[in-house]
Parts: structure tokens; C-alpha cells; sequence
């Protein structure tokens, strides 16, 4: 249910911002990543570092500002768990699959340039976790020209709202971005 939910809301976002005529399709990108998933806070304490990966879509609003959507899955290495003189037991498996809509602002109009980026969405539990909750990312990155498509390097502070302490942990990212029309 969790998936067709994320499917269903990768979809809209997708039919918002993809024009219907083909004059209209420049400025659309679609970037795939993989990213490297470092707990930060509590969640430092309770898992390892980790990978995974996502899709995001961006429309070009001019030169500099862009409007995004994006869904990844981020899944964490376990940490054992002591239990004194009765030895260790494997902890949870922490996983989570960050739905975000935002905006990338370009400092510079080149082909090279840094940028920043704000988020907000809905991040689903996925592994041993249970819970779903708002939350959003913030960071910068920055984008290089590769044979007529774009490779970006980013990083994403991330923070989930719940009912205890908030969730929190750095994307590291790097993707491959290319062009869906002209």
C-alpha cells in the first residue's frame, strides 16, 4: 500500500509540471541518483551508516530557480544491541522513503554552478519502521556538464518530525541528470 502510495504521488507531481506540448518540454530534467545515507542525532546511536537511492524531477522556472519533486529510498546498516551477559541481539533495520516536493535556486546562470535546495514532504517508514511523518530537507550541491546532461553532487540534511524526538540523517548524493524534452 505503502509503495502504490508513493507511485500514485511520483505520478501527479510528474503530470503538474510535464507540459503537454513539445516547445513547452524544455527545462524538464530527470535526475537518477545513488546516495549514502549517514545517521546524524539519535539515530546515530541505533544504526550504521547507509545507501540508497532516488528519482527527481525539475522544471526550470528561468535560469535560477528550478521547482522539484523527488522520491528515494534510504536504508541503514543495523547495530547490534548488548544485552550485558547475555550477549547482543541485531537491532532494528531503519529504512525510510522520502516523498519531497521543492525548489533549487542556481547561484550563477554557467553550465557549472553551486545551488541550494529546500524540501518538504511526507517521509513513509519502510524496514522496521513503522511510523509515516512530515518532514523536510535542506542542502546545497553542485551541477557539472557531462556529454549534453548534467551530474550533480548533493547533500541533504534530513528531518522527520515524530512523536518522540525527531529523525534526523545527511543524504550524500550523486546523480546523473538529463534532459526529458527540448
Amino acid at each position: 500500500m505503502k509503495h502504490m502510495f508513493v507511485l500514485l504521488v511520483a505520478l501527479g507531481f510528474i503530470t503538474l509540471i510535464y507540459p503537454a506540448s513539445a516547445s513547452a518540454q524544455k527545462g524538464l530534467e530527470l535526475t537518477i541518483n545513488g546516495s549514502l545515507a549517514v545517521p546524524t542525532g539519535d539515530l546515530a546511536d541505533a544504526a550504521e551508516m547507509g545507501f540508497g537511492g532516488g528519482v527527481t524531477v525539475a522544471k526550470s522556472m528561468n535560469s535560477m530557480l528550478s521547482l522539484r519533486g523527488s522520491v528515494a529510498y534510504h536504508t541503514f546498516g543495523t547495530k547490534d544491541i548488548d544485552l550485558g551477559g547475555f550477549g547482543t541481539v541485531e537491532g532494528p533495520q531503519y529504512a525510510f522513503i522520502p516523498v519531497l516536493v521543492g525548489a533549487e535556486y542556481a547561484f550563477g546562470a554557467s553550465d557549472m554552478k553551486p545551488y541550494a535546495v529546500g524540501n518538504i514532504g511526507y517521509y513513509l517508514g519502510a524496514g522496521d519502521v513503522e511510523d509515516n511523518n512530515l518532514g523536510f530537507a535542506i542542502g546545497a550541491g553542485f551541477q557539472m556538464p557531462m556529454g549534453g546532461n548534467n551530474i550533480k553532487i548533493e547533500t541533504l540534511y534530513h528531518y522527520i518530525t515524530s512523536d518522540g524526538d525527531a529523525v534526523t540523517y545527511l543524504g550524500v548524493d550523486i546523480g546523473y541528470g538529463f534532459s526529458l524534452g527540448m
